[in-house]
């Protein structure tokens, strides 16, 4: 009760859990199945967050990080990563009712993780699709160095608006039609800087992604 003296040998013991890992806890010598809740951090995080998606629109440039592809926990082996692909005038926040449904759905955190692709809506599409694909390929040379985690080629693309083209791009190949659509010459023939010309093949030339299935 309130107010009393804790023995320093008290058989009580405070111990936290990750409630998207640990479903069942060993009480009195007895697994004891836990009550977890997912919707509070969210919540939480809510509260002040100053969501920038207008400004990322009209001024796109000033973003100190132009796209990153972030998971919403630390990375789980094991786990066929979901990437959640936000639309135009929007922000990774607008999936935040769905997340929180998905991860209460039976069996589903047990098998997935849930990773968000945040990118400035106002650059083109294209731009956006090669940072996609540049920062997957980051992401599994960060997570699986030695390429043992085949979930890791199981990942699982969801794009809401401009996000379902920049997913789509993501399982295509471009040829050459992408870049014979706004040019009449190589982009080796174009008088231009390396680092520029880097970044028009990145853009306009690419695969399908040997990570991504569906």
């Amino acid at each position: 009760t309130q107010g009393d003296a804790v023995a320093d040998d008290s058989p009580w013991q405070l111990e936290l859990s990750d409630p998207l890992r640990v479903d069942q806890a060993n009480i009195g010598g007895q697994p004891k199945t836990l009550a977890g809740d997912i919707s509070a951090p969210f919540a939480y995080l809510l509260r002040n967050e100053r969501r920038t998606y207008l400004n990322d629109f009209i001024n796109p440039r000033a973003r100190r990080e132009q796209s990153s592809l972030r998971a919403l926990e630390p990375y789980q082996r094991g786990k066929v990563p979901v990437v959640l692909v936000h639309g135009l005038l929007s922000d990774p926040f607008t999936w935040v009712e769905m997340v929180n449904e998905l991860r209460a759905h039976p069996g589903f955190i047990q098998h997935f993780q849930i990773w968000v692709f945040e990118y400035p809506t106002g650059q083109q599409f294209l731009r956006s699709a090669a940072d996609l694909r540049r920062e997957i390929a980051a992401a599994r040379l960060a997570f699986d160095p030695s390429d043992s985690d085949p979930l890791l080629r199981e990942m699982v693309l969801v794009g809401h608006s401009m996000g379902g083209l920049i997913s789509k791009l993501q399982v295509t190949s471009s040829g050459d039609q992408l870049w014979q659509s706004i040019a009449n010459r190589p982009v080796d023939a174009i008088s231009t800087s390396d680092v520029v010309r880097e970044s028009l093949n990145e853009t306009f030339y690419f695969a399908p992604s040997p990570s991504v299935s569906r």
